[in-house]
């Protein structure tokens, strides 16, 4: 990944979600080479621009595991193309436009995390909850 392009824990995002979940985000671009090679295959068939989200999507939820102690971990696609989480957690990947973000909770207290974004127009920050 390019310097200063690195997925980071969002403090934005986190006010959207209760205790416990782990918010992360990336604006800009992301170099594929960031890419597990395991994640690798089955986003070949991508366009250039696709892999470049596929590769962010991947740094943030990368980002997110680590605050549960699983770093190094591949987070591969599943036959219906959502990622594959390690057992005791659940997430959620995002990207659009310039902007990818993850959540990622423990299973014991969340049965499904979601997380949606689209580039719209500003949006003030009172409007967020």
């Amino acid at each position: 990944m390019s310097a200063g392009n690195r997925a980071y824990i969002s403090s934005t995002l986190k006010g959207l979600f209760p205790r416990g979940v782990v918010v992360t985000e990336l604006r800009g671009r992301c170099d594929v080479s960031s890419l597990h090679p395991q994640e690798l295959p089955p986003s070949s068939k991508f366009a250039p621009k696709r892999l470049e989200e596929f590769a962010a999507g991947r740094a943030c939820a990368r980002r997110a595991l680590a605050e549960f102690g699983m770093t190094g971990v591949p987070l591969v696609m599943a036959d219906d193309r959502r990622p594959r989480w390690p057992r005791f957690l659940v997430g959620s990947i995002t990207h659009t436009a310039g902007f990818c973000g993850a959540a990622v909770a423990g299973r014991r207290r969340y049965r499904a995390i979601g997380l949606d974004a689209e580039h719209i127009a500003h949006v003030s920050d009172s409007v967020w909850p």
